[in-house]
């Protein structure tokens, strides 16, 4: 169910969520502002693209998950896990823009701070939650994110290491503690396994100080002009001469 909610003046002069709306052609920022609609009273959502598109941008046509992908890369917006594997959304500066009525309901989705998964035969935790939770004058000062710990986190030997020390020493955003650097390294994993330029992934993040890594696009062969010159010429000769080997 769409809630009401606000939007300031100054989210039309972000300019980070501009240029990313100009790198990936895609229209982020009403996409953004349609999300917090979507978004529980906590700024916690169900990850689910296309049922979002249908609230957000029913009459256009494009890949949503997309849209997610971009935002998430960019710090924006966080996806994680919960423990019975189903996925959610969070918008970590959700709750420092927004006035939330009393008499919303309580979020029925776990928290990010809660939610992780060790479904993955690697044992890898899944925990992607960041950002901050509404708490009581009791609970102030609890639970704060702990600072990076590098010898508390390994790296696999097929990520270039110094790219990944680059990398989060450049991002935008709080320190990531253990648990959060495993979950970019599931990405990475995934993205290596399914043949795409994971190194590249990384190295446009550290170059770029994105909080968040986005999956590569497939690499596609470049055209070569003459090439295709050639082929159409041996062509037309093979249809006019009635064989490729008729051109004495």
């Amino acid at each position: 169910m769409a809630r009401i909610r606000t939007v300031k003046p100054e989210f039309f002069t972000h300019e980070d969520l501009y240029v990313a709306e100009i790198e990936e052609k895609l229209p982020l920022r009403v996409a953004f502002a349609g999300l917090w609609t979507v978004c529980d009273r906590e700024g916690r959502f169900k990850w689910k693209p296309n049922t979002i598109k249908l609230a957000v941008l029913p009459f256009d046509e494009l890949d949503f998950s997309r849209v997610l992908d971009a935002l998430a890369a960019r710090g924006f917006i966080e996806q994680y896990e919960s423990e019975s594997g189903e996925l959610f959304g969070f918008v970590p500066s959700f709750l420092e823009h927004q006035v939330i009525n009393n008499r919303e309901s309580e979020s029925n989705i776990p928290s990010p701070f809660d939610a992780c998964s060790t479904r993955d035969p690697r044992g890898l935790c899944m925990h992607k939650g960041k950002g901050r939770e509404r708490k009581g004058k009791e609970e102030e000062g609890k639970g704060k994110e702990p600072a990076a710990d590098a010898s508390a986190f390994s790296l696999p030997d097929w990520i270039d290491h110094p790219t990944w020390d680059l990398w989060l020493k450049t991002r935008k955003g709080k320190k990531m503690i253990p648990e959060q650097m495993q979950a970019q390294v599931n990405k990475l994993s995934k993205w290596r396994d399914a043949g795409l330029d994971h190194a590249k992934a990384l190295s446009d993040a550290a170059t770029a100080g994105w909080q968040g890594l986005f999956e590569p696009k497939p690499t596609v062969n470049k055209v070569d002009p003459q090439r295709d010159k050639d082929q159409a010429r041996e062509g037309a000769r093979a249809r006019l001469f009635g064989g490729a080997d008729a051109t004495a």
